[in-house]
């Protein structure tokens, strides 16, 4: 479920490896899912600006807050509506936001980034290997010192921080909620 104005099925059509309801999700009202959080806001407050990655993005409830903080922002998203809502919003508020529609399992960006949000994507991948080998791919794609941002169901957090052990010598959590972990790379 999405914490914003209501519950978000799962079912449906398969595309890019997911299920997929967002398009009617994101047709149905702008701001769908919902604020940011306030937590991700803060954290993104405290840093030094840089290029971010919001994985599972669609309408922009976080790129567009960090676009207007001055951070540059790779929006990507399964789902064709969303993207082009956040595209729209970009040009109109004249935000550096480079918003795509990728799959979140197969996305590769070009070069490293400084940081990588996660919010309330990785649920959608039912599967729980690779769920996990998915968020593990990201892991390269940040640079020295760079940042992962995730939020997630609470049940899913054993298996994310078993990913982050994994990386124990490159990886260091600096943040943990039952739903929320932070982690920074090792420089």
């Amino acid at each position: 479920m999405g914490h914003g104005t209501g519950k978000i099925g799962y079912g449906g059509t398969q595309r890019l490896g997911m299920p997929v309801k967002y398009d009617e999700y994101y047709s149905a009202q702008d701001h769908a899912l919902g604020p940011a959080f306030k937590e991700v806001i803060a954290f993104f407050q405290n840093l030094e600006l840089g290029q971010v990655l919001d994985v599972g993005g669609g309408q922009g409830r976080d790129a567009i807050p960090l676009a207007q903080m001055g951070h540059r922002v790779i929006g990507i998203d399964q789902s064709s509506i969303g993207i082009e809502q956040l595209k729209n919003a970009a040009v109109s508020q004249h935000l550096n936001i480079d918003a795509k529609v990728a799959d979140l399992c197969t996305y590769s960006p070009t070069e490293q980034l400084d940081i990588i949000l996660f919010d309330r994507t990785r649920h959608m991948i039912t599967n729980t290997i690779e769920r996990e080998n998915a968020f593990s791919r990201y892991l390269h794609f940040t640079q020295p010192q760079g940042h992962i941002v995730l939020i997630d169901e609470r049940k899913n957090m054993a298996g994310f921080h078993t990913c982050m052990d994994e990386h124990v010598n490159t990886w260091s959590i600096t943040y943990v909620k039952p739903t929320i972990l932070i982690a920074t790379k090792e420089a």
